[in-house]
């Protein structure tokens, strides 16, 4: 199997990406920056790695990429911007377009945040006042002091997992061997990168599927399974949160309770809460959740941890997401929760 990993760096962030994933990918994988790059046909996989010119693909990796037709590809960037924010998922959404309309199979993508060229600072500062790109206003500032720090030891960890994922679905494109078909995965991954608010049920919809057949069809790093019987200490974790949003769908509607998640009592089938100090009451027919899965989604530059329930007929039945402060942002207490909780499942 060959494999290349090519890449394009300014400051160096690309580079160190591209070593720690190749270090995850097996023996005898081409590193090579993109100066030195080989003639691209030949190779079974490969992965394109570049750094963000003006909201776009870096113009000689652009270039480098038009000399592809038909490949199996993934590609990774960095960027000084927020690593979900409106501009990664453009770039996302445009890269995976123009590899695709060159023929080629996009596998999977992963960025993450570097630090600016320090030139392109300087050269910013030296501008007159008036010129729109004088300087840097405070939130830009702090967009760079946070850059500084990237890509930071998580984020090369979640490079090789990246790479890991990617192989795996190589694999499972040449030997027809998974269970999940590659069609879906890559009809997933698009609506993912599509920018859509990310409801399971909603995504779901769109695509013709059941909850159940969009989750197992999500990248691997997004999920984790809890088994149906530990319904119980789940809830019960979930209800030590400061705050949560209790989501149901339906086909008519998407109901949304904010506060904290109630304890309540076992009776028969249901699973029932009858509280008035707190905004959520009713019954939940746990004895229906078949499968529990917590996801781990970024949307609008913003982390999204949740926790869903699904029927035996693969949908859900009810959700619980961490709850967010005044600044938008997860509390702490439900991040750190909820993370205890993913490693358990892990």
């Amino acid at each position: 199997m060959k494999i290349l990993v090519v890449y394009h760096s300014l400051t160096g962030n690309t580079k160190k990406v591209a070593e720690a994933l190749t270090e995850s990918l097996p023996q005898g994988t081409i590193l090579s920056p993109l100066s030195e790059a080989p003639e691209p046909e030949g190779f079974d996989l490969i992965f394109f790695g570049f750094w963000v010119d003006r909201a776009k693909v870096c113009k000689p990796m652009e270039e480098y990429m038009e000399r592809v037709k038909s490949a199996n590809a993934a590609f990774f960037f960095t960027q000084v911007g927020w690593p979900h924010g409106r501009v990664a998922k453009k770039i996302t959404l445009e890269t995976t377009e123009k590899l695709k309309a060159l023929g080629s199979y996009v596998l999977g993508t992963f960025h993450c945040q570097g630090r600016m060229d320090e030139k392109i600072i300087a050269m910013a500062r030296r501008l007159p006042p008036t010129h729109p790109r004088s300087g840097f206003s405070f939130a830009k500032s702090a967009l760079l002091a946070e850059s500084e720090l990237h890509p930071d030891r998580e984020d090369l960890e979640k490079a090789a997992q990246f790479a890991q994922s990617v192989l795996r679905e190589y694999q499972c494109l040449s030997t027809g061997t998974t269970k999940v078909s590659v069609d879906r995965k890559a009809k997933v991954l698009d609506w993912l990168n599509s920018g859509k608010y990310f409801i399971v049920s909603i995504m779901a919809g769109d695509l013709g599927l059941t909850d159940l057949e969009a989750i197992e069809a999500l990248p691997p790093q997004m999920v984790r399974k809890a088994p149906a019987e530990d319904f119980k200490s789940l809830w019960e974790t979930l209800a030590l949160w400061p705050s949560a949003l209790f989501l149901a769908v339906s086909p008519a509607a998407v109901v949304e309770v904010k506060g904290p998640i109630p304890l309540g009592t076992f009776n028969r089938d249901m699973y029932n809460i009858h509280d008035p100090k707190f905004a959520l009451n009713g019954h939940l027919l746990y004895q229906k959740i078949s499968q529990i899965f917590l996801l781990a989604k970024n949307f609008e530059g913003r982390d999204s941890l949740a926790v869903h329930f699904l029927t035996k007929e693969g949908q859900t039945g009810f959700a619980v997401y961490a709850g967010r402060g005044p600044d938008k942002t997860i509390l702490r207490e439900a991040r750190e929760s909820f993370l205890e909780l993913w490693n358990l499942y892990s």
